[in-house]
């Protein structure tokens, strides 16, 4: 046991420095950053599976799902809807899934999902895509309605209408399809742009639009997680990505993630795409949200 241990410890540091040297080799070429960040990605998951080691195991055409036995009358249905929400997203974004089959892991709560980070006690999220994996809370453990004695039809339910299975599954495949080459507002805006059109679920307007409150996209990027008004960076998100689509098209937001696939950098791929700089297209929108 102390040997696994010692030898866990070693892998996380090693992902570490692999990271590390992902950030800062930006200007590097995209065949050498892109071999970097499938050799982290295959790190995360190793940690993932040896942190999920004791954990049941069930598998389908494109999931392994991975539970504790608190969720053992669930899990096939948590594997159904995966599938099932697979199908839907790949048919919205015109891409289809062709690697690996994607690792799900259902923890029992928030606590545990973020132990499996390394997370604080501040962080609070009931699903998360990382690094070719999705970590999900069960319902249980964050549905409003008291599901201790709840029947497996009823918790389906309320996992369909509320839970964060559509949105991380769209991460995931942006994830492929740029192969890690976007900038964080775009997952963002598009996870929720198939989230809607799955489950019909969309972030309440902010009650202020303000030119001061908003954000620049760039600013979005890096930091997202840390910006104070995270309604706002997930609203303009959304409602940039789904203007784009409105306006252009869903075969030119394709164009535009093909070109990140290529390596190509946002604001160049997004000139190529569409035509227009990305900061004039970025104040005509700011412009419009804050005068609305």
């Amino acid at each position: 046991m102390q040997i696994q241990s010692l030898l866990f410890k070693i892998l996380i540091i090693v992902i570490m420095l692999v990271l590390f040297v992902c950030v800062s080799m930006s200007n590097y070429s995209h065949s050498i950053r892109k071999t970097v960040y499938r050799m982290f990605q295959k790190g995360t998951l190793l940690v993932l599976e040896y942190q999920t080691s004791d954990f049941d195991t069930v598998e389908s055409n494109n999931f392994e799902l991975k539970y504790t036995k608190n969720d053992e009358d669930i899990a096939i249905c948590v594997l159904k809807m995966a599938e099932e929400y697979l199908i839907r997203a790949e048919k919205l974004l015109e891409f289809r899934h062709k690697k690996d089959k994607v690792l799900l892991v259902l923890f029992e709560d928030e606590k545990a999902l973020n132990k499996s980070f390394g997370w604080s006690g501040d962080k609070s999220a009931v699903g998360v895509y990382w690094a070719g994996s999705i970590r999900l809370v069960s319902p249980r453990a964050w549905a409003d309605e008291d599901l201790e004695d709840a029947d497996t039809e009823k918790i389906e339910e309320i996992f369909r209408r509320n839970g964060p299975l559509s949105h991380e599954l769209t991460h995931f495949l942006i994830d492929e399809m740029t192969e890690g080459n976007y900038p964080r507002w775009l997952t963002e805006g598009l996870a929720q742009y198939v989230e809607e059109k799955i489950t019909g679920f969309t972030l309440n307007e902010p009650l202020f639009v303000s030119e001061d409150r908003v954000y620049l996209f760039s600013k979005l990027n890096s930091d997202f997680d840390n910006k104070p008004d995270q309604v706002m960076a997930y609203w303009q998100s959304f409602e940039i990505v789904r203007a784009l689509i409105k306006e252009f098209g869903m075969e030119k937001m394709d164009e535009l993630l093909d070109e990140l696939r290529r390596g190509t950098k946002f604001n160049q791929a997004f000139e190529r795409t569409y035509n227009i700089y990305f900061c004039d297209y970025e104040e005509k929108f700011l412009q419009e949200v804050t005068l609305s």
